[in-house]
């Protein structure tokens, strides 16, 4: 009988590791890639997997560009920051 040993990931090591990817290939992209939209955001309410974010327009009845985001918790490594800010980059041709 072969005992076969398993090199599989646990969740914890895949979703560090996954985390790094895209880090590194946000970083690579950032570099190249032009901004569509860049905007601040706070803190709206907490649910029970995620944190929630509205945009902060400048004026009473300008039209947000993103609206609200949900960052999963398990993303933000035990921080809620009360603001955010997300820039929006096309990488059609980033490949």
């Amino acid at each position: 009988m072969t005992t076969s040993t398993s090199t599989a990931k646990t969740p914890a090591k895949r979703a560090t590791a996954t985390k790094a990817t895209a880090k590194a290939a946000a970083d690579s992209a950032a570099t190249t890639a032009p901004v569509l939209v860049t905007v601040d955001l706070v803190f709206a309410k907490e649910t029970k997997g995620a944190v929630k974010y509205d945009e902060v327009t400048p004026a009473e009845g300008v039209e947000a560009k993103i609206g609200s985001l949900y960052l999963r918790k398990a993303h933000l490594d035990g921080k809620m920051p009360s603001g955010i800010r997300v820039t929006v980059q096309d990488l059609t041709d980033q490949g």
